[in-house]
C-alpha cells in the first residue's frame, strides 16, 4: 500500500538528547528569535512555513519592459529561447549538463526581466584582493540584463553551479575554501542552530561577496513545492564587510544557498533587500549610533541582529516570503522530485552516527528508487521490491514498505539481512553534495547505511514496447559492453536521461564501446543507423570490458524544451491563504527526566497534531495555538503534523540527535 501519511502532512520534529556534550546543528524556527541557551538544553524544534505551489513558471524576455504585477494576478507565460551561437557554447552546455532552456522561474511580480545563460568557466585566480575567485561552467539566471558580462553588481542574480566541478577547480589549486563552504551550506540545509547564527554564514560563490559576513538575520529554510528544483537550502538577509561599519540598507541582500534535488548543483540567489527600520546610508546614522558601533562592535551588531530578527517578513522590501516563493518556483526540466529517485545505489559503508565503516564486496547490493514510487533491490543472494514515499529534495523523510522478496540464507558474512532491515526501517535520507552518496538513516540511535551512485537507472520498463537497435559484434580485445539489465536497456542520443531514446538493447547483447562521458556514468557504443553512428548507454546497466584506454567524448547539446507560447492573462484567482506553522522549544538540550516546553502556532490549515515519533499522530490532536510540557526519560522525537486546507503534499524536515 502507499504510505499516505507522508504524502499529505507537514511534519516537524524535535529530538531531546540526554548527556551529549557537543553542539548539535539544528533546524531554525521561523518565529521570533530566542535568547541563547545553556549547553544543557534540548535540541530545538523545526519551524517551517508551508509554501503554496506557484502559478505556472513565467519568463519575461529581457528586451521587453517589465511592469509590476499585482500579487494575485496570473502573469502571462512567455518563454524566450536561448540561442547558442558557437560550438564553444554547445561544449559549455554539455559540460554543465543543463541547457538554459531547461530552467524556468516565476518572478512573483517583481520588476525585473530575467534570462538564463550558459556561462563559460573562469580559472582559479588568487592574484586580486579581497580573495580568490573561480567558477566552472555554470548557469546564470540574470535579472535586468540578458548579457552576463553587462550585469551590474547591484542587480539580482541566481547561480546554478555543478558541485563536483566547482570543488575540483578549487581543490586542484590546493584551496579547500569551496569544499568547506559547500559542506557548511549542506550542514545548514539539514540542521540550523537555535538561535541561528547571526554572522559567519557560509556563502558562495566568492564572486558575490567581499569580506566577512558580519550580520545575518531572518535565517530560515524556504519550503519548496512538489515541482521545485531546489527543496533543500536556507536563506538569510545579510551583508559582507571588510571593515566595521554601522548597519544601513546599503549592501543588505536576501541570500539563498541550497542544492538541486539531486544534489548535483549548488543553487544560490542574491537580491537587494531593504527595510524602513534601517537608515538608507551612513549619512543617515546618528552620532550616538556611530559611537556605539565604534566602542563595542560586537554588542552593536548583536543588538541590530535582535532588532532585525523581530521584524515580520513583510517589513522588508521585497517581502521575504515573495523571494522565498521565487526560489521555490525554480523548475528544471528532468530534475527528479527528490535525490534518491532514478539512480542505482550500491552499498558501500555503514555508520553508527559518528564513524563510517567501509564494506567490501558489495557489488551485489543495490537499490533503485523508481520515480513512480516503486523500488527494487538486490541484497546478495536475495532480491525484492516495494513502494516508498520520499518528501524533500536532497534531504528529507522516507517511508518504505517492502513487498515480495526471496528469503535465502546468504552466509554469515553477508550484509543481506542488514540491508533489508535498513530498507524496512529507514525514516530519513540524505544525498551528499554532488549527488554521489546516499545515506539511509534509521530511527534515532539506529545508525545508517551509505550507498554510492553508480549511474542512472535507465533499464527498460518491464512490459514496455521495445525498439531493438543493431550493434556490430565486438572484435577480440576491443572495448565492449554487455547488457546486464534483465529487462534490457535504453540507448540514447546523449549521456543523460534528458536525451531521446534511439532504441533498446536486450539483456546479454554486446556492442563495441568507442567512448565514455566526462563523468564516467555513460558509455558510447556503436549503433548501426544511429544519427552519429553511435548511442549512449548507462554504465550501471552494462558490464564493460577492455576499457582502460577508452577516450572521453563530449555529448551533443541537449535539445531544449519546446518553448511555451504566450498566454493571455486570465481573471484574478481567489488566493488560498498561505498556511503558517511555527514550532519551538524553550530548551536546546535536557538531561534525562528534565522537562521542556513545546510551543506552536498554526494558521490556515485543516488539522494539527503534536506527538512523539513512533506513535500514531491521530491520538494527539491539538488546537492551532498552544504549549505543552514534556519530560522524556530517554531520547525522544516530537513531531508537529499539519494538514493544509487543500490536502496537498508538503515537505518534512528532520532534526535528530543520538545519545552518546
Amino acid at each position: 500500500m502507499k504510505l499516505k501519511n507522508l504524502a499529505i502532512a507537514l511534519i516537524f520534529l524535535l529530538v531531546f538528547v540526554a548527556c551529549r556534550q557537543e553542539d548539535e546543528a539544528t533546524q531554525v524556527p521561523a518565529g521570533e528569535p530566542t535568547e541563547p541557551v545553556a549547553e544543557e538544553t534540548v535540541a530545538p524544534v523545526v519551524v517551517e512555513e508551508v509554501e503554496e505551489i506557484p502559478d505556472e513558471a513565467t519568463r519575461v524576455p529581457a528586451d521587453e519592459p517589465a511592469e509590476p504585477v499585482e500579487e494575485e494576478t496570473v502573469a502571462p507565460v512567455v518563454v524566450e529561447e536561448v540561442q547558442l551561437g558557437t560550438q564553444a557554447d554547445a561544449d559549455v552546455v554539455s559540460r554543465i549538463g543543463l541547457h538554459p532552456n531547461q530552467v524556468s522561474l516565476n518572478t512573483q511580480g517583481l520588476p525585473f526581466p530575467w534570462q538564463a545563460n550558459a556561462v563559460a568557466a573562469t580559472p582559479y585566480d588568487a592574484s586580486q584582493p579581497p580573495g580568490p575567485i573561480g567558477l566552472p561552467d555554470h548557469i546564470q539566471v540574470n535579472f535586468g540584463t540578458a548579457d552576463p558580462s553587462q550585469r551590474l553588481p547591484e542587480e539580482p542574480i541566481m547561480y546554478i553551479i555543478p558541485v563536483d566541478a566547482y570543488k575540483n577547480l578549487w581543490d586542484a589549486a590546493q584551496d579547500e575554501s569551496v569544499t568547506q563552504a559547500i559542506n557548511g551550506i549542506f550542514q545548514l540545509t539539514t540542521e540550523i542552530l537555535f538561535p541561528p547564527p547571526a554572522s559567519g554564514l557560509p556563502t558562495l560563490p566568492f564572486e558575490e561577496i567581499s569580506g566577512f559576513n558580519d550580520l545575518g538575520v531572518q535565517v530560515d529554510q524556504p519550503i519548496g513545492t512538489d515541482i521545485s528544483a531546489t527543496k533543500s537550502g536556507y536563506r538569510f538577509v545579510g551583508r559582507f564587510m571588510q571593515d566595521l561599519n554601522p548597519v544601513t540598507n546599503e549592501g543588505m541582500r536576501y541570500i539563498y544557498q541550497g542544492f538541486t534535488n539531486d544534489g548535483k548543483y549548488l543553487v544560490t540567489f542574491f537580491y537587494p533587500a531593504t527595510t524602513e527600520f534601517l537608515p538608507d546610508t551612513i549619512e543617515d546614522i546618528s552620532q550616538d549610533e556611530m559611537n556605539q558601533a565604534a566602542s563595542d562592535p560586537s554588542a552593536y551588531l548583536g543588538q541590530k541582529a535582535d532588532q532585525l530578527n523581530k521584524l515580520d517578513t513583510s517589513a522588508w522590501e521585497p517581502d521575504l516570503d515573495t523571494l522565498d516563493d521565487l526560489v521555490s518556483s525554480l523548475v528544471i526540466v528532468d530534475m527528479p522530485p527528490n535525490g534518491i529517485a532514478g539512480q542505482v545505489w550500491q552499498l558501500v559503508a555503514r555508520s553508527d552516527g559518528t564513524t563510517e565503516e567501509p564494506l567490501g564486496n558489495t557489488e551485489n547490493y543495490t537499490v533503485v528508487f523508481q520515480p513512480n514510487g516503486e523500488l527494487n533491490y538486490v541484497a546478495d543472494c536475495n532480491s525484492g521490491s516495494g513502494v516508498y514515499d520520499a518528501l524533500g529534495g536532497m534531504v528529507g523523510a522516507l517511508a518504505i514498505e517492502l513487498g515480495p522478496s526471496t528469503l535465502a540464507e546468504c552466509g554469515s558474512e553477508s550484509y543481506s539481512n542488514e540491508m533489508v532491515e535498513t530498507l524496512s526501517t529507514a525514516q530519513d535520507f540524505a544525498v551528499q553534495p554532488g549527488g554521489n552518496v546516499l545515506e539511509l538513516i534509521k530511527p534515532a540511535g539506529g545508525g545508517s547505511l551509505l550507498f554510492r551512485n553508480t549511474g542512472p537507472a535507465d533499464a527498460v520498463t518491464p512490459g514496455a514496447e521495445q525498439n531493438p537497435v543493431v550493434m556490430p559484434t565486438p572484435e577480440p580485445q576491443v572495448p565492449y559492453a554487455q547488457v546486464i539489465a534483465t529487462s534490457g536497456v535504453n540507448i540514447r542520443t546523449g549521456p543523460g536521461q534528458n536525451y531521446a531514446v534511439i532504441g533498446t538493447a536486450a539483456a546479454g547483447e554486446e556492442g563495441p564501446i568507442i567512448g565514455q562521458s566526462q563523468d564516467g556514468l555513460w558509455w558510447a557504443v556503436t549503433v548501426e543507423g544511429a544519427p552519429a553512428g553511435y548511442g549512449w548507454v548507462s554504465a550501471s546497466q552494462v558490464q564493460a570490458f577492455n576499457v582502460e584506454s577508452v577516450p572521453i567524448l563530449v555529448g551533443p547539446t541537449p535539445i531544449p524544451p519546446t518553448p511555451t507560447p504566450k498566454a493571455t492573462p486570465g481573471p484574478k484567482p481567489t488566493k488560498t491563504p498561505k498556511a503558517k506553522v511555527r514550532f519551538t522549544a524553550d530548551r536546546k538540550k535536557i538531561n534525562a527526566g528534565e522537562c521542556a516546553i513545546l510551543v506552536w502556532q498554526v494558521k490556515n490549515v485543516q488539522a494539527v497534531w503534536v506527538y512523539p515519533k513512533g506513535l500514531s499522530h491521530k491520538d494527539f490532536p491539538v488546537t492551532g495555538e498552544g504549549a505543552q510540557e514534556v519530560c522524556p526519560e530517554t531520547t525522544t522525537t516530537y513531531r508537529l503534523r499539519a494538514l493544509k486546507t487543500d490536502g496537498s503534499k508538503v515537505q518534512k524536515i528532520t532534526s535528530e540527535s543520538v545519545n552518546p
